[in-house]
């Protein structure tokens, strides 16, 4: 991998590594197939679907890597692997809350949210930066072609691009930040009452590592676009030993986007949802941390509208309405029989037990 700046008129930085961008290739594509092996076996569409494609799309973005190696010059490869590239990892985490809002439905009563709500609430996060990654881009790479023929409207197109790149890494980071800390906080909730099941743990397991190297990918990202405005000159004239580290030197990309992001997809591989999670979301775990129950599955009678804009039931909670019900229904877990085996405690006169149990009827 070469530290230098490219040849002229390159729209990188440095000269890309052919042998770095075949690897990663190579690897991304093992890993589709690794993909789809573990999918079709524990038959998890529903569950794990979008990380084969993940892990496809990586694949196609290196691939078009390749071909920007012997042609830095190249417009409409450049954009294309960085458009793809740029796009895929907001929905690698998408994933994760899919496998997050899975794991919640299997233990529906320490939910802090409406399981279906977390796929819905973020693809809506994830569909505004998704267009913010786009527009950015295009503006940007728009200000590459431009610079050498009008530099006043490219530099004005690569400061807009900058800016919607920016407010589209702060989304990323806001969105790891909150998935990560719902399923704390769900995890936080479990261990209170007693569930330390390796079927609820496993998967949270998987879900934490993934978005922790993808967090770290967008640190490093943003980091990137932060370099860039201490950059006061740009076209032919550009010294490339006033460009910062982290822009300058391939490695960067290599280690903190290519390789984080790969081991964000590939830790599913060895931790699978499906090796702990029953096939149906419709199945859940008692309240002894045990026995696995067959129930009617999450029953919201609010509007659709109301539970995407309030996932959390904070008009519920408020008007003292069980969540998941109109008023007089209670959810379906509360007459199963099954116990916690501890609680969040107990009020003045009661006994543990009083205080400590969820009985059935």
């Amino acid at each position: 991998m070469s530290g230098n700046s490219a040849a002229s008129k390159s729209l990188f930085f440095y000269t890309p590594s052919t042998a770095a961008a075949a690897a990663f290739t190579s690897a991304y594509a093992l890993l589709t197939l690794g993909h789809l092996y573990s999918t079709c076996k524990y038959k998890s569409w529903n569950t794990s679907g979008l990380l084969p494609f993940t892990a496809l799309a990586f694949t196609s973005g290196f691939a078009v890597r390749i071909f920007c190696s012997y042609h830095p010059t190249h417009a409409n490869a450049f954009i294309a692997t960085q458009f793809i590239l740029y796009g895929t990892a907001p929905l690698l985490e998408l994933a994760n809350a899919h496998i997050l809002g899975r794991i919640l439905y299997y233990v529906p009563y320490l939910s802090p949210i409406h399981p279906g709500r977390v796929l819905s609430s973020f693809l809506i996060l994830s569909f505004v930066v998704e267009i913010l990654n786009a527009l950015g881009v295009m503006q940007s790479i728009a200000g590459a072609i431009l610079q050498d023929r009008d530099p006043e409207d490219a530099a004005a197109r690569v400061s807009a691009g900058s800016a919607m790149m920016k407010a589209s890494l702060v989304l990323q980071l806001s969105f790891a930040l909150l998935l990560v800390g719902l399923g704390a906080v769900f995890q936080w909730r479990c261990r209170r009452r007693g569930i330390r099941a390796p079927r609820v743990d496993r998967p949270l397991l998987g879900v934490y590592l993934s978005m922790l190297l993808v967090t770290a990918r967008t640190a490093y990202r943003t980091a990137e676009h932060f370099a860039f405005d201490n950059l006061t000159v740009t076209g032919p004239d550009l010294d490339p030993a006033s460009v910062p580290p982290v822009v300058r030197f391939e490695w960067y990309f290599y280690v903190f986007e290519a390789a984080f992001l790969f081991l964000a997809v590939a830790v599913f591989v060895v931790l699978h949802p499906r090796r702990w999670l029953p096939p149906n979301k419709t199945t859940y775990l008692a309240q002894d941390g045990e026995a696995e129950l067959e129930g009617p599955g999450w029953n919201d009678k609010r509007p659709f509208i109301v539970t995407l804009c309030d996932p959390f039931n904070f008009a519920g909670l408020l008007g003292r309405t069980p969540r998941g019900a109109d008023g007089n229904d209670r959810p379906f877990w509360e007459s199963n029989g099954y116990e916690f085996k501890k609680g969040m405690g107990r009020r003045k006169g009661e006994s543990a037990e009083e205080g400590l149990a969820v009985r059935g009827n």
